[in-house]
């Protein structure tokens, strides 16, 4: 089941570029989503403890720290560990815009080496504003965005709640096919190729007109 309007609207990732974060009346805006860490699973830590002995102090403001997690509830599930200096509210990852490459360090980083920066991410810094949840009475998974009234309890914002992240000229399947792609294997392995193509169909239907922006409605076949 994916949500059409979405895929086909011109939504893109505006950090750094009015993005006001997920906490923005704590965080800042400077932050984005970064501003409240993120939750790992056991793939993602291990992925993430090898690629930060990559890390240079160019890359990296938190260059050197060695305790990269903290367990919670003794959850398989771990969350980044926030900066030491007071801002408590950001992942350990994240470079402050006064930083020579601000932004998480491991996407600046993954880029400088020519890498696709979703081998090294946490699956959830890939796969936000994307949800594909398991529905158990469709039986199907369904793919579309995040809405902050009631996926994530606490946030008081997502970038897909604002206007001003509808302003691209090209569709969300386009700019953020591997994003899409990602989460979408992971879940059903293959399954992106037919919903590519679907979204190609009806783009050839119903063109999209710049800065269009949709009303989001129940996910649709």
């Amino acid at each position: 089941m994916i949500d059409m309007d979405w895929l086909l609207s011109g939504y893109h990732c505006i950090w750094g570029k009015g993005c006001k974060g997920a906490h923005h009346s704590s965080a800042g805006s400077d932050s984005g989503c970064c501003g409240i860490g993120v939750t790992c699973w056991r793939d993602d830590r291990k992925r993430v403890r090898r690629v930060a002995k990559r890390l240079r102090p160019e890359d990296w403001q938190e260059y050197g720290k060695r305790r990269l997690f903290t367990i919670r509830q003794r959850s398989i599930q771990t969350r980044l560990r926030k900066h030491a200096d007071g801002s408590k509210s950001k992942c350990i990852f994240y470079n402050d815009a006064g930083f020579g490459k601000p932004g998480c360090a491991l996407h600046v980083a993954a880029q400088s080496h020519g890498e696709n920066y979703i081998d090294w991410k946490p699956r959830a810094c890939s796969n936000v504003p994307i949800t594909a949840i398991w529905d158990e009475v469709m039986q199907a998974f369904v793919l579309r965005l995040i809405r902050s009234d009631h996926d994530w309890t606490g946030t008081d914002y997502w970038c897909g709640d604002d206007p001003e992240a509808y302003q691209n000229d090209q569709h969300t399947f386009v700019t953020m096919a591997d994003e899409l792609e990602y989460i979408v294997n992971w879940n059903d392995p293959g399954a992106w190729d037919n919903i590519r193509a679907k979204c190609e169909a009806e783009r050839d239907r119903l063109p999209m007109s710049a800065g269009q922006r949709v009303i989001l409605r129940p996910s649709v076949r």
